[in-house]
Protein backbone atom coordinates (compact mmCIF):
# COMPACT_ATOMS: atom_id res chain seq x y z
CA UNK A 1 0.00 0.00 0.00
CA UNK A 2 2.44 1.99 1.06
CA UNK A 3 4.53 1.92 -2.79
CA UNK A 4 0.80 2.41 -4.36
CA UNK A 5 1.10 5.41 -2.37
CA UNK A 6 4.41 6.73 -3.31
CA UNK A 7 4.12 6.15 -7.26
CA UNK A 8 0.24 8.05 -6.88
CA UNK A 9 2.15 11.05 -5.33
CA UNK A 10 5.05 11.13 -7.93
CA UNK A 11 2.38 10.91 -11.00
CA UNK A 12 0.70 13.45 -9.52
CA UNK A 13 3.64 15.81 -8.46
CA UNK A 14 4.90 15.40 -12.26
CA UNK A 15 1.56 15.97 -13.59
CA UNK A 16 1.36 19.12 -11.64
CA UNK A 17 4.45 19.87 -12.94
CA UNK A 18 3.72 19.53 -16.71
CA UNK A 19 1.18 22.19 -16.09
CA UNK A 20 3.27 25.01 -15.18
CA UNK A 21 2.62 28.05 -17.78
CA UNK A 22 5.71 28.87 -19.86
CA UNK A 23 7.76 30.80 -18.82
CA UNK A 24 7.69 34.95 -20.30
CA UNK A 25 10.73 36.78 -21.39
CA UNK A 26 11.68 39.05 -18.35
CA UNK A 27 10.59 42.31 -18.29
CA UNK A 28 12.79 44.64 -18.35
CA UNK A 29 12.10 47.84 -20.40
CA UNK A 30 10.40 50.86 -20.14
CA UNK A 31 9.22 53.90 -23.01
CA UNK A 32 8.80 57.72 -22.34
CA UNK A 33 7.67 60.71 -23.81
CA UNK A 34 5.33 63.44 -23.96
CA UNK A 35 2.01 64.05 -26.39
CA UNK A 36 0.77 67.25 -27.52
CA UNK A 37 -1.68 68.59 -30.11
CA UNK A 38 -0.08 69.71 -34.19
CA UNK A 39 -1.71 72.47 -34.44
CA UNK A 40 -1.95 74.39 -30.61
CA UNK A 41 1.06 72.34 -29.06
CA UNK A 42 -0.55 72.13 -26.12
CA UNK A 43 -0.27 68.66 -23.79
CA UNK A 44 -3.27 65.75 -24.56
CA UNK A 45 -3.82 64.57 -21.11
CA UNK A 46 -5.59 60.86 -20.95
CA UNK A 47 -4.67 59.60 -23.80
CA UNK A 48 -3.94 55.80 -24.29
CA UNK A 49 -1.28 54.15 -24.57
CA UNK A 50 -0.95 50.82 -25.75
CA UNK A 51 1.90 48.74 -26.05
CA UNK A 52 0.65 45.67 -28.66
CA UNK A 53 3.13 42.35 -29.49
CA UNK A 54 4.17 41.87 -32.88
CA UNK A 55 1.56 39.46 -33.31
CA UNK A 56 -0.90 42.21 -32.70
CA UNK A 57 -1.87 40.87 -29.27
CA UNK A 58 -2.22 43.91 -26.09
CA UNK A 59 0.77 43.35 -23.83
CA UNK A 60 0.52 46.60 -21.74
CA UNK A 61 -0.62 50.30 -21.60
CA UNK A 62 -1.15 53.38 -19.96
CA UNK A 63 -2.20 57.15 -19.68
CA UNK A 64 -0.62 60.33 -20.38
CA UNK A 65 -0.61 62.26 -17.08
CA UNK A 66 -2.03 66.22 -17.18
CA UNK A 67 1.25 67.57 -18.57
CA UNK A 68 1.13 65.01 -21.52
CA UNK A 69 3.70 62.92 -20.26
CA UNK A 70 4.25 59.08 -19.81
CA UNK A 71 6.77 56.27 -18.98
CA UNK A 72 4.98 52.33 -19.64
CA UNK A 73 7.59 50.00 -17.12
CA UNK A 74 7.95 46.73 -17.36
CA UNK A 75 7.87 45.58 -21.19
CA UNK A 76 9.77 42.15 -22.14
CA UNK A 77 12.24 42.05 -24.07
CA UNK A 78 11.85 42.12 -28.07
CA UNK A 79 9.92 44.33 -31.17
CA UNK A 80 6.52 45.69 -30.45
CA UNK A 81 4.16 48.48 -31.46
CA UNK A 82 3.53 51.47 -29.41
CA UNK A 83 0.25 53.06 -29.98
CA UNK A 84 -1.30 56.80 -28.70
CA UNK A 85 -5.07 56.80 -29.37
CA UNK A 86 -7.36 59.76 -28.36
CA UNK A 87 -10.78 60.51 -29.08
CA UNK A 88 -10.77 62.94 -32.34
CA UNK A 89 -7.01 62.77 -33.17
CA UNK A 90 -5.44 60.10 -35.43
CA UNK A 91 -3.99 57.18 -34.22
CA UNK A 92 -0.02 57.54 -33.68
CA UNK A 93 1.83 53.81 -34.25
CA UNK A 94 5.18 53.19 -34.12
CA UNK A 95 7.30 50.09 -33.99
CA UNK A 96 9.95 49.71 -30.80
CA UNK A 97 12.44 47.52 -29.66
CA UNK A 98 13.39 46.23 -26.01
CA UNK A 99 16.84 45.05 -25.58
CA UNK A 100 19.47 44.55 -23.34
CA UNK A 101 21.77 47.38 -25.09
CA UNK A 102 18.75 49.47 -25.24
CA UNK A 103 16.07 48.80 -21.88
CA UNK A 104 14.76 52.70 -21.67
CA UNK A 105 13.44 54.32 -25.02
CA UNK A 106 12.85 58.02 -24.98
CA UNK A 107 10.39 58.71 -27.35
CA UNK A 108 10.43 62.41 -26.94
CA UNK A 109 7.76 64.81 -27.96
CA UNK A 110 4.88 63.26 -30.13
CA UNK A 111 2.54 65.59 -31.69
CA UNK A 112 -1.25 63.90 -32.71
CA UNK A 113 -2.96 65.87 -35.47
CA UNK A 114 -6.68 66.23 -35.35
CA UNK A 115 -8.92 63.83 -37.40
CA UNK A 116 -11.11 65.94 -39.46
CA UNK A 117 -14.43 64.19 -40.72
CA UNK A 118 -16.29 66.10 -43.00
CA UNK A 119 -19.85 65.11 -42.62
CA UNK A 120 -22.73 65.92 -45.57
CA UNK A 121 -25.28 68.00 -45.32
CA UNK A 122 -28.91 67.01 -45.29
CA UNK A 123 -31.02 67.03 -48.25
Amino acid sequence: MKKLMTLWALVLCYALNAQTAPEKAPAIGSVSGKVIDKVLQQPIPYATIVIRSSEGEMITGGITAENGSFEVKKLPEGKMLFQIQFIGYKTYSRDIEISRQNKKLALGTITLEEEVAELEGVD
